[in-house]
């Protein structure tokens, strides 16, 4: 098994250092991808077309609840991120049409918790 804390990949969000793309690795960069998985609707990227969790679909329709929204990350998060158990999902339907996304994971190598906190549709 390769050690998570030894893998690299493309920094997310996308930034460029001295004309070069930006990588991260280790526990950084497993944080980065699961922003990136919540951040990108299935169809976004053309080599992995199902990429993504799809809330951004949902965030002006006033019937979505939190429970669904929770299900649309937990799936996409258990699809396409492989190195760590996802702990806890909540997802906060706002009033504007906004979802606060909190995910709590711990990734499975290093049995380290972390946490990510994401705002939909601001």
């Amino acid at each position: 098994m390769t050690n998570v804390l030894d893998t690299r990949g493309i920094k997310w969000p996308l930034q460029f250092v001295n004309g070069k793309v930006a990588t991260s690795k280790g526990e950084t960069h497993v944080r980065e991808s699961i922003l990136q998985i919540i951040g990108m609707n299935p169809g976004e990227h053309v080599m992995k077309p199902t990429l993504g969790c799809g809330i951004h679909r949902r965030v002006f329709d006033t019937t979505i609840t939190g429970m669904i929204a929770r299900s649309d990350v937990e799936d996409a998060l258990y699809e396409w991120e492989p190195r760590i158990d996802v702990e806890q999902v909540t997802a906060t339907s706002q009033p504007t049409g906004e979802f606060e996304i909190h995910v709590e994971y711990v990734v499975r190598q290093t049995k380290r918790r972390g946490d990510v906190n994401v705002r939909i549709g601001s």
